[in-house]
Formats: structure tokens, C-alpha cells, sequence
């Protein structure tokens, strides 16, 4: 099938989303899926023309379109987005976590039919607005809408009940490492931290209960894997609170490494204001590692309470808390480890995740019946 993947933004950028997809588009071209990835050239930093694992990757200047307001550069980019739809001729449209550049698909005409599918990462894919703003008209005309968990599911039909016919959940996952789960480190213990620097995803949280912790564990330490725009600060933050030679900023790691990191960690800390299903919890969970998290989005769904790892709200001294009952009790923090391996293999398989897509492709161009492209 001929599928035109569509999305903000695509390899090397390297959120959750963009990994996700830099996986899963190989193993669906491996199902026999034609895929062409339309994402944006990131204000021309990036090629127009590019290719990714023998998948063909094109790169319009959608944002810097935008965001010049000519009525002119807009009008040129639709020709270039229309060009690539009627050279391709897509069975299907896959659009990748809606966004800005949304704009030119629901403004590229095609000569026949084009049927949508949509897919959602985060409880906050559906912005405030109502069902006037781009993303929800997106999501609208979709024929079948996708989440990435129950509960992104859930904030999506509530902000569009009309979908609720015609959506579902299909989870995120990651491929079982190779690399088997090391014992829980305990002299001295080590959090991790792994994903984006952004202000989503709490790492401020993660240094002030570093700072609680440390005057109960004052070897421990504290490992932020990543890189993003909340570097700086979280650094200045750390100065701040005395306790910078305690983390080690290790920036962005590879894929292949991060088995390997995760089998240094005593516990995986997930202190998120929002999420979708974050892969690296995943990825910690296959480790059998235990989770300190927050009870948003899709982390509720991955973390059973007090099984496979604790949730608390996003307070430092709550999250303290539940940081040192952890490390207070080693044979429990083991068994929730790998009562989290157990439950990532069961709900979060690589192949189920694939299968999934690959099953949704075919249902989407099969019936066919709702909202159109172009």
C-alpha cells in the first residue's frame, strides 16, 4: 500500500514521537508498504530532499511558510505539497501527530479521495479552542483516529464526541533489548532521567527531589539523559540547589545504549506535567526497572501503582517520598522491576504495536466511509 506519512517532524529530530516513527515506518515498508514521509525542513536546517532507511523523506518549508504570512511563499509550498501528492498517489494518509502543518494537507487538492488516519501522542493534542481550531478540523475529517493510550484517547472524544465511533487505542512500543536486566545498583543508588529537557516533562521536579533525597543518601546520584531547550536552565537549577556534582548531564544517547544505561539505574524517574506514552518508560520497564512518576497521560497506563512502580502527584517532596521507600526496600523495588518487565511484554510488544498499524492501514482504505483530504 501506498501510505504518505505525514508529520511535524521526522528523524534526526529525536522526541519520543520522532524514534517511534524512525521504527516503525522500516518495520511497515518490511510489511510491503510504499511510505513517503512529508515533514517540515525545520527552517531550512534540514535537506528538502532526503531518504531514511530506503523510505523517501521530503521537506517542504511548511513552518517558515507560516510563519512569513506571504500570501505567496504559503501559495508556493501547496504547490510543492500538491506535487508530491499526485506524484505519489498515497492509498492513505497517515498524519503523525497533528499540527501547524496540518494547514497544507487540508489545503492540498487531489484529484481522487484520500483516506485519513490520524494519530494522537499526548492529552494535550487537542488544544484549547473547541472544533475550530486546525488540529481539531484535522481530527475531524478523519476516517479513524488513533491514541497512543486510554486516557489520550479519552481527551480526544471528549473534546470531539463525533469521533467516538471511529477511534481507538493503538499503545507505543519498543523492541526487547538483547541486553538482559542487571540487579538494582544500591551502594550508592542512581536515578535516571531520560527523555527531552522540556518543561513538559518535569526534569525541574527530578533535581528538587535529588536535593530532598540526598540528605538521607548523600552518595546517590542523579543521571539526566537528554538534551533539549530546558538544558541551560536545569543546569543553572542544579548550581542553584547545591547539588550539581551530584547529576551527571550525559546529553542525547544513542538508541543502541540506552539497555545498557538503564541497567545503571537504581530507579527511573518520570516527574511528567503531561505525557502520551513515553517510550522511554517503556524502555525502563524492560529493563525491569522501577518507575517514580506522575499520573498523567499515558504513565497511568504503563506504571501500575504500586506494583510496577509508584505514581504521586508532581510535588518534590511527594515524589522524595516515594523515591526513598524505594530505596529504603531493596527486595521491593526489585519485584516491582520485574513486575514491570512482565507487564511491558504483555501490553507494550513491538509487534502487536506494528500489527496494529499494519492492520489499521488496510481497515482505514477499506472502509473509507468518513472526512476526506484536500
Amino acid at each position: 500500500m501506498r501510505v504518505v506519512f505525514w508529520t511535524e517532524a521526522f528523524w534526526p529530530a529525536i522526541g519520543g514521537v520522532e524514534v517511534l516513527a524512525s521504527r516503525l515506518l522500516p518495520a511497515l515498508s518490511q510489511r510491503r508498504h510504499e511510505i513517503l514521509v512529508v515533514t517540515d525542513d525545520d527552517m531550512g536546517r534540514l535537506p528538502s530532499q532526503d531518504e531514511f532507511r530506503s523510505i523517501v523523506v521530503r521537506r517542504p518549508s511548511m513552518r517558515a511558510a507560516l510563519l512569513s504570512r506571504s500570501p505567496e511563499r504559503i501559495a508556493a509550498v501547496r504547490a510543492e505539497t500538491a506535487a508530491l501528492m499526485q506524484a505519489f498517489r498515497p492509498e492513505i494518509v497517515h498524519l503523525n501527530c497533528p499540527g501547524a502543518s496540518g494547514f497544507f494537507l487540508r489545503r492540498t487538492p487531489t484529484s481522487r479521495r484520500v483516506p485519513l488516519l490520524a494519530t494522537l501522542h499526548s492529552e494535550r493534542a487537542m488544544p484549547s479552542g473547541g472544533s475550530a481550531t486546525l488540529v481539531a478540523k484535522l481530527v475531524a475529517d478523519a476516517d479513524w483516529v488513533t491514541a497512543v493510550s486510554e486516557q489520550v484517547l479519552a481527551a480526544a472524544r471528549l473534546a470531539l464526541p463525533s469521533i467516538a465511533s471511529r477511534s481507538s487505542v493503538v499503545y507505543n512500543a519498543v523492541e526487547e533489548p538483547a541486553e538482559e536486566p542487571q540487579p538494582l545498583p544500591f551502594d550508592p543508588p542512581v536515578l535516571l532521567y531520560l527523555g527531552r529537557l522540556a518543561p513538559e516533562k518535569g526534569v525541574d521536579r527530578a533535581l528538587m527531589t535529588l536535593s530532598r533525597v540526598a540528605s538521607i543518601y548523600p552518595h546517590i546520584r542523579l543521571v539526566v539523559a537528554g538534551d533539549g531547550p530546558e538544558r541551560p536552565t536545569l543546569e543553572a537549577q542544579a548550581t542553584q540547589l547545591g547539588i550539581r556534582d551530584a547529576i551527571d548531564f550525559v546529553g542525547w544517547v544513542s538508541p543502541a545504549r540506552v539497555p545498557a544505561l538503564i541497567n545503571s539505574a537504581t530507579l527511573v524517574l518520570m516527574p511528567s506535567r503531561w505525557e502520551g506514552l513515553p517510550l522511554a518508560g517503556i524502555e525502563a520497564a524492560l529493563m525491569a526497572r522501577p518507575i517514580v512518576g506522575t499520573p498523567v497521560g499515558g504513565l497511568a497506563e504503563l506504571v501500575e501503582n504500586g506494583v510496577t512502580g509508584l505514581l504521586v502527584n508532581g510535588a518534590p517532596t511527594e515524589l522524595a517520598d516515594a523515591v526513598v521507600s524505594l530505596l529504603g526496600d531493596r527486595d521491593r523495588a526489585t519485584a516491582m522491576g520485574w513486575a514491570a518487565r512482565r507487564r511491558a511484554q504483555a501490553l507494550f510488544g513491538w509487534g502487536t504495536c506494528v500489527d496494529s498499524y499494519d492492520r489499521m492501514y488496510e481497515k482505514v482504505r477499506r472502509e473509507n466511509v468518513h472526512g476526506r483530504v484536500g
